[in-house]
C-alpha cells in the first residue's frame, strides 16, 4: 500500500516514513533505512509531530538509540494523549 502511495506521489513523506517503519518490522533494514532517509529529505511537508517521530526513527535507524529514546520521550511528554 505504501509503495503504491509513493509511486503515485514521489514526494509523499508520510508514506515513506510509514513504509520505513513497516519494513523495519519485517526485518528489511536496508529498505527501512532508505525509506526513512527519503522521508527525511521530504520532512518539511510533514506536520510537526510526524516530523519529530520521523527524526527519532531516523536516529534509531542510524544507531543513535540514546538520542532516539530522548526524542521519543519528549514526544510522549508533548503529546501524552496522542496514541
Amino acid at each position: 500500500m505504501f509503495q503504491q502511495a509513493v509511486s503515485a506521489d514521489s514526494t509523499f513523506a508520510l508514506a515513506y516514513y510509514r513504509m520505513a517503519v513497516a519494513a523495519g518490522w519485517a526485518n528489511r533494514h536496508v529498505y527501512s533505512t532508505a525509506s526513512a532517509e527519503r522521508a527525511l529529505t521530504l520532512s518539511d511537508r510533514l506536520a510537526p509531530r510526524d516530523r519529530r517521530l520521523l527524526e527519532a526513527y531516523v536516529n534509531y535507524r542510524r544507531g543513535a538509540a540514546n538520542v532516539a529514546e530522548r526524542q521519543y520521550r519528549e514526544i510522549l511528554r508533548d503529546y501524552p494523549d496522542d496514541l
